[in-house]
C-alpha cells in the first residue's frame, strides 16, 4: 500500500524479535512503541518514514527500546489510545505481532484492531499450534480476516501458467 496514496503505518509490535525494525534497517535502540505505550514519547514522536522502492512512503513505528521492563508494553488503555491516534492520521495501519501462541502481547493488540490476518509458515507451523491460535483469536472476539501461507515450495504447476490448446476430438 505504499506505492499508493493510503497513508500506512506499520507498528512493530514484537518486543522480542523486532522483525520490522530489522528489515527496515532501524535503530533497535531508537524510541518506539515501547516508549509511547509507556507515556515517554508521543507516537508522532516515535514513527519513521520509510521509502519503499523509491517510490512511496511508509510510516514504520518501531518496537524500541524495551530494556526497561516488560510489565506496561501492552497496556490496554495505552493501546487503545495509540490505535486510536493512528486510525485518525492513517489510512492503514498494520501492526505486526509476535506468534500468538507463544506470547501473549498479540492477544492484547487483536483486541484493539479491525481486523486479524494470520501468517502461517509452510513446513514449520503445525495444526495444533494453529487451532491454538484461532481459539485464542476467538476467545479475544477478534475479526480473523484470514490466513497466509508463507515460506512455501510450492510445486511447478502453481508457480507457472501454460496455454493449454483444446485436444481435437475424433470425429
Amino acid at each position: 500500500q505504499a506505492n499508493t496514496s493510503m497513508r500506512t503505518l506499520l507498528i512493530d509490535a514484537d518486543f522480542r524479535g523486532k522483525g520490522v525494525s530489522r528489515f527496515f534497517h532501524l535503530d533497535s535502540m531508537a524510541p518506539g512503541l515501547a516508549e509511547v505505550l509507556s507515556g515517554a514519547i508521543s507516537a508522532e514522536q516515535a514513527w519513521r518514514p520509510v521509502t519503499v522502492d523509491g517510490r512511496g512512503e511508509l510510516h514504520v513505528l518501531p518496537a524500541g527500546n524495551t530494556a526497561s521492563g516488560r510489565s506496561k508494553m501492552m497496556d490496554a488503555t495505552a493501546l487503545t489510545r495509540l490505535m486510536a491516534d493512528a486510525e485518525s492520521q492513517f489510512d492503514l495501519v498494520v501492526v505486526d505481532t509476535p506468534p500468538l501462541n507463544i506470547v501473549s502481547d498479540a492477544a492484547a493488540v487483536a483486541a484493539n484492531v479491525d481486523g486479524v490476518i494470520v501468517v502461517v509458515r509452510g513446513g514449520f507451523t503445525d495444526r495444533a499450534a494453529l487451532d491454538f491460535t484461532l481459539h485464542r483469536l476467538r476467545r479475544t472476539e477478534a475479526h480473523v480476516l484470514g490466513l497466509v501461507l508463507n515460506d512455501v515450495d510450492l510445486p511447478e504447476y502453481y508457480t507457472s501458467y501454460g496455454h493449454w490448446e483444446a485436444e481435437s476430438e475424433p470425429g
